[in-house]
């Protein structure tokens, strides 16, 4: 017969509690503490400084001339814990006005403006804690019409000229949504929808704001009127 004294109890509740302390600090240490650091995205856009960016660029139709460009461009922020590695920012649908997709267009991967044109595909970065890049969205030229998108069919991509695909890579004059996201390796993706006025009269008439859904998109874009410009509600 096994008699149990308060002792033998004792030490057989501190090793009981002292096993499930060892299991709960190595799910710490394997789940909670990794998701706790893990990297986080940001995307942010304002007029004018490095959002709103004239230059001067070569033409998008001759490629041979420079014209004065006026760049459109998205910060992209970790706001996480550690380094987010691979990012890259995606082109994923283009909206009318009313939120409905526009067939025509496809995804695009956009470019970042540290980066290199010509590699294909278009280089990933890392973002180290609290660091910030600009991922280019749109540019438009003096004497041209259209919006271009700073994906892989951008005119000065190498892509372009050597995988071409059956895609309109530019924006008539008109309202539009668009919907883009910012990916990374072990990094949740993060989403914005971003109301854009395209006027064409003027290389910098375009009106441009960013939202965290579509609702918001459609509301911003309805109260406002085509000829709208920069800067102004």
């Amino acid at each position: 017969m096994i008699t149990w004294d308060l002792c033998t109890f004792t030490w057989i509740t501190v090793g009981a509690i002292a096993t499930a302390l060892v299991v709960l600090i190595n799910v710490a240490i394997l789940f909670v503490i990794p998701c706790c650091r893990r990297p986080e995205f940001s995307i942010e856009y304002d007029t004018g400084g490095k959002f709103c960016h004239p230059a001067r660029c070569t033409s998008f139709l001759d490629l041979k001339t420079e014209l004065p460009t006026y760049w459109i461009r998205l910060g992209i922020r970790n706001t996480g814990k550690s380094v987010a590695r691979r990012c890259r920012g995606k082109l994923v649908k283009v909206l009318d006005e009313h939120g409905e997709e526009k067939q025509e267009y496809d995804t695009m991967l956009l470019h970042w403006v540290i980066t290199p044109w010509k590699e294909v595909p278009f280089r990933t970065i890392d973002l180290n804690r609290d660091e910030n890049e600009y991922l280019n969205l749109l540019a438009t030229q003096s004497n041209n019409k259209e919006a271009y998108f700073a994906g892989d069919q951008f005119p000065l991509a190498k892509s372009a000229k050597d995988e071409p695909r059956a895609i309109p890579n530019s924006l008539p004059r008109g309202k539009y949504i668009l919907v883009i996201t910012v990916y990374g390796d072990d990094v949740k993706p993060e989403t914005k929808y971003l109301s854009l006025i395209w006027h064409a009269d003027d290389m910098k008439h375009v009106c441009v704001e960013l939202h965290d859904d579509l609702q918001n998109a459609k509301s911003w874009l309805n109260e406002r009127e085509l000829t709208s410009a920069v800067g102004q509600p």
